[in-house]
């Protein structure tokens, strides 16, 4: 969590988004999503919840995003599906212009994090040949790097 050493979150298959405290060591909150959901990440600035959903059994709920106001209500602000294949990884750039998702369809979706342009898909990236393992852009938003389950690394420029 950005904004706050002690705060962490997290997602799981039961479908529910979990606030926890590092120094108390216990949950301080939680949120059903009424979806299962396997990547989350928080905006720098710690006010939005990015959630990529699915689980591979449930397609018809599998490829949905949600960003979630973490800055007071914790309550549903967007929500989309551009994939079926359940998301494995998200990912704010640093200046929190954009955010990434990768799904198990191995391919990545960019977004422009703009609510007056309902969240843009700005490309979606298609060369992988395998699962992509981890996702994230550099300090300076110049670039997002992947890497994949056969060893892969992939560094792409932001600017598309």
């Amino acid at each position: 969590y950005p904004t706050n050493a002690d705060k962490y979150v997290t997602v799981g298959d039961d479908g529910v988004l979990r606030l926890w405290s590092i120094q108390d060591q216990k949950q301080t909150k939680e949120v059903s999503l009424g979806l299962p959901a396997r990547a989350v990440c928080v905006s720098s600035d710690g006010k939005t919840i990015l959630i990529g959903c699915g689980n591979g059994i449930a397609r018809n709920l599998s490829g949905t995003f949600l960003l979630l106001d973490a800055a007071t209500t914790l309550q549903v602000l967007f929500k989309r599906r551009d994939t079926s294949a359940w998301i494995c990884q998200a990912a704010f750039s640093p200046n929190d212009e954009m955010f990434a998702l990768a799904a198990a369809d191995k391919k990545i979706y960019i977004y422009e994090n703009d609510a007056s342009k309902r969240y843009r898909l700005k490309c979606t990236l298609h060369s992988h040949i395998a699962p992509i393992t981890s996702l994230d852009f550099s300090s300076d938003d110049g670039f997002y790097i992947q890497s994949t389950s056969e060893g892969e690394l992939f560094v792409h420029n932001t600017e598309i």
